[in-house]
C-alpha cells in the first residue's frame, strides 16, 4: 500500500551556477537532488539571472513527483500532481511526461518535499507551489487542505542562497550563515519550539556560520564552514546523530562528525560525505538505509563500507544513493526497484544501479530514484504508480515482482494462496481472504466478484489454519471441525451438496481433523490418528479411497494410517509420514505421483496411495498443479512431475516419474507450490522460485521461464510461503503478509502497480 508521506529531498546549497564550480563550461547541478561537496567553505552569493539554455542542470524528488531545472532558470515537474506540486501548467491528477511549471524561468535552486515544491529565484527568493496544509509553502497562508498549483512566494525572506524541503517543512540558508524554516513543526523540526506549524519563515535559534542544510522526514541537519554537523527536530530512530533516541527544537552537535563536506536527511536517518572521502550514516537501518549491513538502527555515524570515489549523496525515505565520480551510482537501503540494480530485496549495503554511467546528478524520491545524465537525459527506476519513471517505457515496466504488503491483515499465523486469490487466519482465528470471488471463494457474499483488500469469512472466528484450492476454500477450527466455502459444483465443500457457496459450510461428519488441504475441485483432511479422508471430484483417483469417482462427503484414503502432513494439487494428493515417506494418489499424466511409472504405465491415475521412489527423509511436502516437491531433512529440495516450464527446478522441461534434485538449493526452510511454479524459503529471508514467470510470481524481474531457482525477494522476516496460481505470498513473523506477482484480481494484495527494477528515460517535453 502507497504511503502517503515521505520524504525524499536533500540538497546542497554551496555549489553555484556560477564558472568554476564545475567542469569548464558547464553548470554543476546541485539542490534537492543531493547534496555535493564544494570547492571551498561557505555559502556562496546569490546566483544572478540564468544566463543558460534549455538543458537540464538539475534534478529533484518528492514523495511520488520529481522536478528538474534547465539552465535558462525554467521548472519542469512530473508525476504526482494531486496537491498541485507539479506546478499550474498542469492542472491534473498527475503526469508522466514533464510539464512546465508556470511563472518560473529565473530558478537557481530547487527542492521538492512529500506534496510540495520550492524553487530558489535568481534574486534571492523562495517561490513554493503544492500542499499547504502545514504552511509548507511559506507565505503565511497556510492551513489544513490549502493548496496551490501555482508558485507563492515564500514571506519575508531576502538574499537566500539555499533551499532544502522536508515531508512537510523547508528551510531556507541565507547569505550570512543563518537558516531560517517554516511548515509542519510537530517534532521541532523547524527549530523553533513555539508552535505546531509555521505558515511563514521562522530563523533558527542558535545557528550561525552554516554552508549547508537539509531537511529530513521530521529532522533537520546544518553543516557549518568548519564542517561540524548540528542537527534538530524527532531522534526517534537515532537520526539527530548525537547518541540518543529523543527529541530536539534546538540545534545540536553529531557526535564526532568535524569534517562533513555534504550531508543529507531522509526519512528518519542521515548521512554525511567526509573530507577524506568515505561516508558515514546514522538513524533508521531497518531496510538498511544506513548501511551498517544490520538492521539495527544507529544514534551516532556509522561508515558504509564498499564506497569509493563519492562525489555526492542523496537520502529518500528509507533508501540512500552515493554518485561516484566515475559517473556510476550505487544505492543502498528499501529496495522494490528504487536501487535500480534489477532486483526488489532490500540491500543493507552499497548495489550498483545497472546501466547507469554517465550520471550528473541524482534525486531520492519515496519509491523511486532519478539520475540527470551529463547528456541531458533523465533516468528513473522504481515506483511508478504516479507516473515518476515516465509513460511506457517499451515494456519496462515489470510491476509484479514487488512484494506488496497485504492491508488489512496482521497477527497471520496460516497462509494459503489458491487460483487467482488468497486467505489468512489470524491469531484470533478470523479468516480473510482477498482477491477473486466469482464462486464466493472469499467466504463474504457481500464481497462482489474480486477484492483487492481482505475480507473476513463469514461466521469463522476460531480458525487455526486455511487451505486455498482452485476455486474455494477450507478452514480447519479449534474443534477439529472442518468449515469450507466457494465452489462446490464438484462436492468439494463436503457439505453433501454441489452447489458453490458464497459463505462456509460445515464438512459432514469431520470432527477430529488435525489439517487441511484444498486441491482443484476436491478438498482432502489430516485427522488426528494419522489416517486422511478426501471428499469433492475424483474422476482420476484423488480421493485416494480406490474408486475413479467423486464424493460430496469425506471419505477415508485407503492404506494410510500414519500421515503428519497433506497436501493437494490440481488432481492429486500426497501425503507425508512420520518415518519420512511419501505417498501420492491420483492423477499421473505428467509422472506427478513419482512413483517411477515407466513408459507403459505413465499417465495411468492411482485411485490408492502410492510410495514416491527415492525419497526417505521428507520433512515438508507441496503438491502444485502437476507437480510435487519435497524438502528434505538436509534442507536440499526435491521435484517431480511436470516439468514443461521449468517447475521442477532441475534445469530441464522435461516431465520426470521419480524426484529430481532442484539446483543450488541446501538450506531450504519451507516450500511451496504453486500453478506451474515453486519457491523455497532459505536462510537470511532469501527466496527462490522456479518455474513459470508469466506475471512475475517468482519475483524476479525476468519474464518466461526459469528452469533452476532464481532469487526473487528477500525478506528477512519471512516463515511461510504459500504459491498459487501466478501469484506467491509469504507470511512474515510479526503477522504481516506480502504477495507478488499476478494481481488480476486483487490477489496480490492492494499494492502499488508501475514498478520499474532499472533505469527508464523519462520523456520531458521540449527536452
Amino acid at each position: 500500500m502507497r504511503r502517503i508521506y515521505a520524504i525524499v529531498v536533500v540538497l546542497s546549497v554551496s555549489w553555484g551556477c556560477d564558472a568554476g564550480a564545475g567542469k569548464p563550461g558547464s553548470v554543476t547541478p546541485s539542490g534537492g537532488g543531493g547534496a555535493k561537496p564544494e570547492p571551498g567553505p561557505g555559502p556562496t552569493p546569490a546566483a544572478q539571472r540564468p544566463q543558460g539554455g534549455p538543458e537540464l542542470v538539475e534534478i529533484v524528488g518528492g514523495a511520488g513527483h520529481a522536478c528538474a531545472r534547465r539552465g535558462n532558470g525554467k521548472v519542469l515537474c512530473w508525476g504526482d500532481g494531486s496537491r498541485g506540486q507539479i506546478g499550474a501548467s498542469a492542472q491534473k491528477r498527475g503526469s508522466g511526461v514533464g510539464v512546465e511549471v508556470a511563472g518560473i524561468d529565473d530558478a537557481v535552486r530547487l527542492s521538492a518535499g512529500a506534496e510540495h515544491t520550492c524553487a530558489l529565484t535568481a534574486g534571492g527568493e523562495v517561490r513554493c507551489w503544492g500542499s499547504n496544509a502545514l504552511g509548507q509553502l511559506g507565505d503565511g497562508n497556510g492551513r489544513p487542505g490549502v493548496a496551490s498549483s501555482a508558485p507563492v512566494t515564500a514571506r519575508g525572506l531576502r538574499d537566500v542562497v539555499g533551499v532544502t524541503s522536508g515531508i512537510a517543512h523547508s528551510c531556507a540558508l541565507l547569505r550570512d550563515g543563518s537558516v531560517s524554516c517554516w511548515g509542519g513543526n510537530q517534532a521541532g523540526q523547524v527549530g523553533n519550539e513555539g508552535r505546531a506549524l509555521w505558515v511563514a519563515p521562522t530563523p533558527v535559534e542558535g545557528l550561525a556560520e552554516v554552508a549547508q542544510v537539509t531537511a529530513g522526514g521530521e529532522h533537520t541537519c546544518a553543516r557549518q564552514k568548519s564542517g561540524a554537523v548540528l542537527c534538530w527536530g524527532s531522534g526517534a530512530q537515532g537520526q539527530l546523530g548525537d547518541g540518543s533516541r529523543g527529541r530536539r527544537a534546538r540545534p545540536g552537535p553529531v557526535t564526532g562528525l568535524v569534517d562533513a563536506v555534504s550531508v543529507v536527511a531522509g526519512g528518519r536517518h542521515t548521512c554525511a560525505l567526509r573530507g577524506r572521502g568515505d561516508v558515514v550514516c546514522w538513524g533508521a537501518n531497518r531496510r538498511g538505509q544506513a548501511g551498517t549491513g544490520a538492521s539495527e538502527a544507529v544514534a551516532t555515524p556509522q561508515t558504509v563500507q564498499g564506497l569509493r570515489s563519492t562525489v555526492s549523496l542523496v537520502a529518500g525515505l528509507e533508501h540512500t544513493c552515493a554518485l561516484l565520480s566515475s559517473g556510476r551510482a550505487a544505492c543502498w537501503g528499501a529496495n522494490e526497484g528504487r536501487l535500480g540494480d534489477g532486483g526488489v530485496g532490500d540491500r543493507g549495503g552499497p548495489s550498483a544501479v545497472q546501466g547507469l554511467s554517465e550520471a550528473a546528478d541524482l534525486a531520492a524520491a519515496d519509491g523511486a530514484t532519478c539520475a540527470l545524465t551529463r547528456g541531458g537525459e533523465v533516468l528513473c527506476w522504481g515506483d511508478n504508480e504516479q507516473g515518476l519513471c515516465g509513460e511506457s517505457q517499451g515494456g519496462a515496466k515489470v510491476e509484479p515482482t514487488l512484494a506488496r504488503t497485504v492491508p488489512g491483515v496482521s497477527g497471520a499465523v496460516s497462509l494459503s494462496a489458491g487460483g487467482g486469490f488468497t486467505c489468512a487466519v489470524e491469531q484470533g482465528g478470523t479468516v480473510r481472504c482477498w482477491g477473486s470471488n466469482g464462486r464466493g471463494q472469499l467466504g463474504d457474499p457481500g464481497a462482489g466478484g474480486a477484492s483487492a483488500k481482505a475480507v473476513a469469512v463469514r461466521g469463522i472466528e476460531d480458525a487455526t489454519q486455511v487451505s486455498a484450492g482452485q476455486a474455494h476454500a477450507c478452514a480447519r477450527r479449534r474443534s477439529g471441525a472442518v468449515s469450507c466455502w466457494g465452489a462446490g459444483t464438484m462436492g468439494q465443500l463436503g457439505d453433501g451438496g454441489a452447489q458453490d457457496r458464497g459463505a462456509p459450510v460445515a464438512v459432514a461428519g469431520l470432527g477430529d481433523a488435525a489439517a487441511v488441504a484444498a486441491g482443484g475441485a476436491f478438498s482432502c483432511a489430516r485427522r488426528g490418528n494419522g489416517g486422511v479422508v478426501c471428499w469433492g471430484s475424483g474422476e482420476v483417483g484423488q480421493l485416494g479411497n480406490g474408486a475413479m469417482k467423486g464424493a460430496s462427503r469425506p471419505g477415508s484414503v485407503v492404506g494410510l494410517g500414519s500421515a503428519i502432513e497433506v497436501t493437494a494439487g490440481g488432481e492429486h494428493a500426497c501425503a507425508r509420514m512420520s518415518h519420512g515417506g511419501v505417498f501420492c494418489w491420483g492423477s499421473n499424466k505428467y509422472g506427478e505421483l513419482g512413483n517411477g511409472a515407466g513408459i507403459a504405465t505413465i499417465g495411468a491415475a492411482q485411485a490408492r496411495p502410492v510410495a514416491v521412489v527415492k525419497v526417505a527423509d521428507a520433512a515438508e511436502i507441496a503438491a502444485g498443479g502437476d507437480h510435487s516437491c519435497a524438502r528434505r531433512s538436509t534442507g536440499a529440495v526435491a521435484c517431480w512431475g511436470r516439468g514443461a516450464q521449468g517447475a521442477l527446478g532441475a534445469g530441464t522441461t522435461n516431465d520426470w516419474t521419480t524426484r529430481v534434485p532442484v539446483q543450488g538449493i541446501t538450506d531450504a526452510r519451507s516450500i511451496s507450490a504453486g500453478e506451474q511454479h515453486a519457491c523455497a524459503l532459505a536462510g537470511g529471508g532469501t527466496i527462490f522460485c522456479w518455474g513459470e514467470n508469466s506475471d512475475g510470481q517468482l519475483g524476479e524481474a525476468g519474464r518466461g521461464v526459469q528452469r533452476t531457482p532464481v532469487v526473487g525477494q528477500r525478506l528477512a522476516e519471512a516463515v511461510e510461503l504459500a504459491a498459487g496460481d501466478r501469484h506467491t505470498c509469504a507470511r512474515l513473523r510479526d503477522g504481516r503478509v506480502s504477495c507478488w506477482g499476478n494481481n488480476d484480481f486483487g490477489q496480490a494484495g492492494d499494492g502499488a502497480p508501475g514498478q520499474v527494477l532499472t533505469p527508464v528515460r523519462v520523456a520531458l517535453s521540449g527536452s
